[in-house]
């Protein structure tokens, strides 16, 4: 957990380290050190700062869709995918330095711009989630960038509130539902489903071995 000590420093509680970032020439450069005069001394300008590896939005996408996507299921890494293919257009030749909290408030603006009149959008909270995901997996290999996604995107990014949409099914609907089924197999894993509050891969990745005849 990270706590703050001062503008641009924070430290790790967990491993003592101290990370601080500052801004030069409008891009945002980071470092962590042992020791929090090393920090100090890194913030006053003292010691020039390391220019970090240039790479684009696009390029870190495709790195991060190699290692990770791999693991998805098809129709989950399309989801992704088409999520995704907005933010690229939007950013995809942008180096990640450039990709800073105020430039993501310009994003979200172009965002709010492009998807204007159109009754079915609520909010952009899913585009904003992949790129912070993305974001924090690169965290793992690069401790010192900071993920510029921030709560107030989300905020910027809410057109409208979804509404309370009342979708509990009264006992006639639930019989007319059940009665439906011309196939008693469908019928009673369907009737599963509703009685263990599953879905349906839980239900069919069931084995004998996982009922408790004892307790039945």
């Amino acid at each position: 957990e990270w706590v703050r000590i001062s503008k641009g420093l924070r430290r790790d509680e967990v491993s003592g380290k101290y990370e601080a970032h500052k801004r030069v020439n409008g891009k945002l450069y980071s470092k962590t050190f042992k020791q929090i005069r090393e920090a100090k001394r890194w913030l006053s300008g003292l010691v020039t700062p390391v220019a970090e590896k240039t790479m684009s939005v696009c390029e870190l996408y495709e790195w991060y869709k190699s290692c990770v996507f791999q693991d998805l299921t098809v129709s989950t890494r399309g989801i992704k995918e088409q999520r995704m293919k907005i933010v690229l257009k939007l950013c995809g030749s942008k180096d990640i330095s450039e990709v800073t909290h105020h430039y993501l408030d310009v994003f979200v603006l172009e965002l709010r711009k492009l998807y204007h009149g159109n009754p079915k959008r609520l909010s952009f909270k899913k585009e904003l989630d992949e790129i912070r995901a993305m974001f924090n997996w690169y965290r793992e290999h690069e401790p010192g960038f900071i993920n510029p996604v921030t709560k107030r995107h989300y905020r910027q990014g809410l057109i409208k509130k979804s509404p309370n949409k009342n979708k509990a099914l009264t006992l006639d609907q639930l019989n007319l539902f059940f009665n439906s089924f011309d196939n008693d197999l469908f019928r009673d894993f369907a009737l599963t489903q509703y009685l263990c509050g599953a879905r349906y891969g839980e239900i069919a990745g069931l084995q004998f071995s996982c009922v408790d005849n004892t307790n039945c």
